[in-house]
């Protein structure tokens, strides 16, 4: 027999220059845990990890530094250009990253915390949708997305839309979506659809735990 979740496990994406990062760190301020995917895939390669050492056993140590440290820059090149040897550092590190996810995850839960969101920045482009309870997309206009990613990262307008282009466009995403926040106005707007969001997700919670 299925027993019912006693919290909401949650996706949280956008597009280049959306305000995801902006929106997960208000979620933070509230109190809530945001797991984010950037941060385990840095800590799954870290010196010590079982990651770091198949890395090196796999493509050699001439991609590590003096102190151990993965030269990430150099390997991304190598690897980006052969999408085989891509495949295999990926089959190294994302069940490392899985791993860390589920710790803090667990951690989360102990300390009686029902609401988790994880920050993907491609949960739809590597079609991790199911694995989510629900998925929340940050939305922008696309004049709002080129100018922070210009301001953020010191890029061109040409640069930014070739990185946008590898990306599905975000209304896409916006209809795949269970929740949309739209991240075109202020702080204050974005923090006011925080609020609004949690509330929601706070009364799913507990007709979850009404039903069990």
């Amino acid at each position: 027999m299925e027993t019912k979740k006693k919290f909401i496990w949650i996706g949280l994406t956008g597009g280049l220059g959306s305000g995801k990062s902006t929106f997960a760190h208000i979620l933070k301020e509230m109190g809530f845990t945001v797991i984010s995917a950037d941060v385990m895939a840095y800590k799954a390669v870290e010196p010590g990890t079982l990651g770091l050492k198949k890395i090196a056993q796999e493509f050699g140590p001439e991609f590590l530094n003096p102190k151990g440290e993965l030269l990430r820059k150099k390997l991304g090149q190598y690897v980006f250009a052969d999408k085989e040897k891509l495949k295999k550092l990926e089959s190294f590190i994302h069940p490392e990253i899985k791993t860390l996810v589920e710790k803090q995850k667990q951690e989360a839960l102990a300390r009686g915390e029902k609401i988790l969101f994880y920050d993907v920045p491609l949960l739809f482009e590597k079609h991790l949708k199911s694995n989510f309870d629900m998925v929340i997309v940050v939305n922008s206009s696309q004049e709002n997305q080129i100018h922070r990613t210009m301001s953020r990262d010191g890029l061109n307008k040409t640069d930014v839309l070739q990185r946008m282009s590898h990306q599905i466009p975000l209304e896409e995403k916006c209809r795949a979506a269970d929740f949309v926040i739209d991240n075109n106005g202020s702080i204050e707007n974005l923090k006011v659809q925080a609020q609004k969001l949690i509330s929601q997700l706070k009364k799913l919670v507990d007709f979850h735990q009404t039903q069990e």
